[in-house]
């Protein structure tokens, strides 16, 4: 399965993936894996709700899942194929940031907050090109080699920050040096 951790709100762009998930089923994409949505239920989210209701064929293959513990988190991130994150606006990103500390490539949306979390390791698209996240679905969902390839960049290239390193780049920045 294919995971996105996150709050399901509007900014969060769930919509996004269930029109990608929609797209390739009508396309009869034989290899869709599930899509497994992990969070508590924001607001903004009416289209989404009515898209999953109406559409009895998406109902097989997204799963919503709510008040998940921290060993099931642990455990859900580290069955997943790969993770998405098509956020419209982040402030942190943390869902892709988790996706990579648990060894996972993450597509992500191009916003600015999101490709500096994943410190541009991560393969990115604008959150509102379905054409765009349906091809690079289909081509983690088919292509072991891109999977290994993204896990092997986050082994070799991806550093995880501490809060000591987010203070010294706070105080740098309002001290006017970065």
């Amino acid at each position: 399965y294919v995971l996105y951790v996150s709050t399901i709100e509007s900014r969060k762009n769930h919509i996004l993936l269930l029109k990608v998930w929609q797209k390739l089923q009508q396309e009869k994409f034989a290899d869709l894996p599930d899509l497994v949505l992990v969070g508590m239920m924001g607001w903004g989210i009416d289209d989404l709700l009515n898209l999953f209701k109406e559409d009895k064929d998406l109902q097989k293959v997204v799963h919503f899942y709510h008040d998940v513990d921290d060993d099931e988190l642990v455990s859900i991130y580290k069955n997943a194929r790969f993770t998405v994150f098509p956020s419209f606006v982040e402030g942190w990103g943390l869902g892709a940031v988790e996706s990579m500390l648990y060894g996972k490539p993450c597509i992500i949306s191009n916003c600015d907050a999101l490709l500096e979390a994943t410190q541009g390791l991560m393969p990115s698209a604008s959150p509102t090109d379905i054409d765009t996240w349906s091809e690079l679905i289909k081509e983690f969902s088919t292509k072991e080699e891109i999977i290994e390839s993204y896990k092997k960049i986050i082994e070799e290239k991806f550093q995880s920050r501490t809060w000591k390193d987010f203070s010294v780049d706070f105080e740098q920045f309002s001290r006017g040096e970065k």
